[in-house]
């Protein structure tokens, strides 16, 4: 009897980790031991309904290496994986020969989890049935273990592939976090949101629905630390401010945390506890703030002075690179540090953007202000930042009319 003609089955795992199984064996990348041996399986599983050619495998296989032979050097790793799957399934085939070109035997269906993550997220963006629609974005998101075959990560071919299932892994992490807030499902949406995050910590709507699900189940405390640990995320990595839907969120977390106050000295007591050194916050908190000062300016006429620092490797680095980006991190850190110190408890800092500080100064004239950038110049000097980046000062007053609106 012919074994090749009868129809076998195998199930692929690529993400996370590179394997195959069926007919109650198991092959894994730890028993292969050859990241080559496994380059060539992957690219023939990933290629699996074409006729591959000779050429085409030598330059997946070795695309930076110049080889003597590499028609024989081929032929010789293909022997060695057959060798390698005949240890396991013996009366199997799985590769088929032709004239110049090699292709998997179609006898031998794949199963591959790359494939049906993919299937079942286009199944839940036709699905109009909202728990049906839940059911498959659970299973494309329960399917994505990790990256695309990391152990190939460098490679091209599967470079490409790889940003191609992430994207997906994270717009079906948004659909179903947005499904399951619409049916209440807010601890599975935690767990959800928060396995994402581990993969992708730049995506400010996964951030948004995780800090959601944490305030629709009370966890207050747990939201109010996570919404702080996503605004130094964004500011760091992408230089941006959180968004209006992400900030508004963080009202709400204050309000429901001081709801039940009730004795004016408990509330007095809470609010004193904050008063040491300048305030710090967020640049949402920053603009409201602007607002109320702005008003308060032109209806008794104190001067507000605002402050712009700009910082910058003193070391002539290019300015995308990782170093750079690493130096004035940590420059802005120092500093935060540094303003908090050297300011008076009424002054306000909020970071702007990565590279950026923004001051607001109430009370104060002209020559004081520049006095105070000369003194965080001189504090700011003395740390182990200050010897590795510049700042850069922008003043100015801000002016309003009688009726309060900025001039």
């Amino acid at each position: 009897m012919d074994t090749t003609q009868c129809r076998h089955e195998i199930y692929v795992q690529t993400f996370g980790k590179f394997s195959i199984s069926g007919m109650g064996e198991e092959l894994n990348q730890e028993e292969v031991r050859s990241d080559m041996l496994i380059k060539l399986l992957a690219y023939i599983l990933s290629h699996r309904t074409k006729v591959i050619t000779v050429q085409e495998l030598v330059e997946a296989l070795w695309q930076d290496e110049r080889s003597d032979n590499p028609t024989g050097a081929l032929k010789n790793l293909v022997y060695r994986l057959r060798t390698l799957l005949k240890s396991k399934w013996p009366d199997l085939e799985f590769i088929d020969t032709g004239r110049g070109s090699y292709k998997w035997n179609e006898n031998i269906e794949v199963s591959m989890d790359a494939s049906i993550f993919e299937e079942s997220f286009k199944k839940a963006l036709k699905e109009t049935d909202s728990l049906k629609r839940i059911e498959y974005l659970e299973e494309a998101v329960s399917l994505y273990k990790g990256t695309l075959l990391p152990k190939l990560i460098e490679e091209y071919w599967v470079v490409a592939m790889s940003t191609y299932y992430h994207s997906i892994y994270i717009s079906a992490v948004k659909e179903l976090a947005k499904e399951l807030d619409q049916v209440g499902r807010y601890d599975e949406m935690e767990a959800v949101c928060a396995e994402a995050l581990k993969a992708e910590s730049l995506e400010e709507t996964v951030h948004f629905f995780f800090i959601k699900s944490l305030i629709r189940q009370k966890k207050y405390q747990l939201a109010k630390e996570q919404y702080q640990k996503t605004v130094t995320v964004l500011y760091d990595n992408l230089g941006v401010t959180p968004s209006e839907e992400l900030r508004d969120l963080y009202k709400e977390i204050l309000k429901e945390t001081h709801e039940e106050e009730a004795d004016i000295q408990s509330i007095i007591g809470g609010i004193a506890e904050k008063e040491k050194g300048a305030f710090l916050c967020d640049y949402g908190v920053f603009k409201e703030i602007y607002c109320f000062e702005r008003k308060r300016s032109a209806r008794m006429g104190i001067a507000v002075y605002l402050i712009l620092v700009t910082l910058s490797p003193k070391a002539n680095i290019k300015k995308d690179s990782a170093a750079y980006k690493r130096i004035v991190k940590e420059g802005a850190s120092a500093l935060k540090d540094v303003l908090i110190r050297a300011l008076r408890g009424g002054d306000v800092i909020s970071q702007y953007s990565a590279s950026q500080l923004m001051i607001m100064l109430p009370s104060l004239q002209q020559e004081t202000a520049n006095l105070v950038i000369e003194r965080i110049m001189s504090e700011y000097d003395k740390t182990p930042a200050g010897r590795k980046v510049n700042l850069q000062f922008g003043l100015s007053e801000m002016l309003c009319t009688p009726e309060g609106s900025a001039v």
